[in-house]
């Protein structure tokens, strides 16, 4: 009679059999593939809805200075403000990019108004030198990644830019790479007490699938316009849609996200994609509470 050694070391033997064996090999490869397949499928989902929200807060940015320009349009007017419908395409020439530094920053920059390469790049190192004096860290040919539509560039620099302008807003100066973990941990503080009602913080991703969070930070504020009791019974699109609906008529906030946008992340207890588009989507959304 073999040991229990010898019997393990057999099954070993035939499982490493299997494994080597042409039809075998066939399938560990098809398995693989469709794995990475739904692994980049799912990727895309996310930087395609961090591009949606980002497009969206642009122009929530770049309509804030388009009244202000037309307050002051009878000391002299400057040139109109144009909103962006695809950011990967309407920030290669720079002009919209010009605009939304003065948006953020307060800072007005010269425009070249020239149609060709050279002058879009200059347009976009324009911006760059500026936000380079203020301490936010750029790479040396970002100009022309941009220029060429490069999507992961232009995504970081419109992040730098939100994270910029949230400090601002908070009274701070300066670029602060902590915003999101100062971020999280001002969501925690503000909703400790809701813990009563499912509202636990850990992340800026399935923390907020349910609309749970979302309600009680409106709540949190103004406490006379959710029904905190009954949230539980309501289905999330349901409490995802009314406190965004609400949050943009008392408080003026841009609705960045859609209720069925964050479908795309894990539920509760099936662990975060930790995944920093979806986190930046979310960290987004709320900075504009």
């Amino acid at each position: 009679a073999w040991s229990r050694t010898e019997r393990g070391r057999f099954r070993l033997l035939l499982w490493e059999q299997h494994m080597t064996s042409p039809v075998s090999k066939k399938l560990t490869r098809a398995l693989k593939s469709q794995i990475s397949v739904d692994i980049e499928h799912a990727k895309r989902k996310m930087t395609d809805l961090q591009s949606r929200v980002y497009t969206k807060w642009i122009n929530a940015r770049l309509k804030e200075l388009a009244r202000q320009r037309r307050a002051e349009s009878s000391s002299g007017g400057k040139a109109a403000v144009r909103l962006c419908n695809d950011f990967l395409f309407d920030l290669r020439d720079g002009t919209v990019l010009i605009n939304l530094t003065e948006a953020v920053a307060g800072k007005q920059l010269p425009v070249n108004t020239s149609d060709n390469k050279h002058s879009h790049i200059a347009n976009i190192q324009e911006v760059l030198q500026y936000l380079d004096s203020l301490e936010i860290e750029v790479t040396a040919n970002l100009a022309i990644l941009i220029n060429e539509g490069n999507e992961t560039a232009t995504l970081g620099l419109v992040w730098k830019l939100i994270t910029f302008y949230n400090h601002k807003q908070l009274g701070r100066e300066g670029f602060d790479v902590t915003l999101r973990r100062q971020l999280l941990s001002w969501c925690q503080n503000y909703l400790m007490s809701y813990r009563s009602y499912g509202v636990e913080v850990t992340d800026f991703g399935s923390s907020w699938k349910d609309g749970l969070a979302f309600v009680a930070l409106v709540h949190r504020f103004k406490p006379d316009l959710m029904d905190i009791d009954r949230a539980k019974e309501r289905s999330p699109n349901d409490l995802l849609s009314d406190a965004f609906q609400t949050a943009h008529e008392e408080f003026h906030v841009e609705p960045l996200l859609l209720p069925e946008d964050l479908e795309l992340f894990p539920d509760k207890g099936q662990g975060t994609f930790n995944n920093r588009n979806m986190h930046a989507s979310i960290g987004t959304a709320i900075c504009s509470f």
